[in-house]
């Protein structure tokens, strides 16, 4: 369970607590059966159960499978660089980060470049980051949207 903020300029608290509220739920987050949580030394785990899916929904042809999500917390190795992979190490339950670097994935919208998006990281700043079932990972937190001479684009 992540402390919530209660130093700093009062919108950037505001803002921080929005993700450590956000956070805490998933800790508390119980299945139902059809979804399966399971929280563990490598995160936490949300998974279905794709036979009592199936069962609930309409027949068509085809079927699929839904992968779980990984989800934790990494600091970022590097600033912004140019393109959308970010260099981070993932954090021991204390927020240390450990092990070997690698990248992940940032989606920015309306941009390509992290290092023209915001929020801009700096190495050494937390993100959350979610593995997913093909083992390739992606930031889930914070969301990039694309900055053009300064400003957010909103298009």
């Amino acid at each position: 369970m992540l402390e919530r903020f209660t130093k700093g300029p009062a919108d950037g608290v505001r803002k921080l607590n929005e993700l450590v509220n956000t956070v805490n739920k998933l800790e508390r987050l119980i299945g139902d059966g059809i979804i399966k949580v399971n929280h563990g030394a490598a995160g936490t785990t949300i998974g279905v159960d794709i036979d009592q899916l199936m069962a609930r929904m309409p027949k068509t042809t085809g079927g699929g499978s839904i992968d779980g999500l990984v989800v934790k917390e990494a600091i970022a190795q590097e600033d912004a660089p140019a393109g959308t992979s970010l260099s981070v190490k993932l954090c021991d339950d204390d927020g240390v980060a450990t092990g070997s670097a690698f990248d992940v994935t940032c989606f920015i919208h309306n941009g390509t470049d992290l290092d023209e998006a915001t929020p801009y990281i700096e190495s050494g700043k937390p993100i959350f980051v979610a593995r997913r079932g093909n083992g390739t990972w992606v930031c889930v937190s914070p969301i990039f949207q694309a900055m053009y001479d300064g400003c957010v684009c909103c298009s």
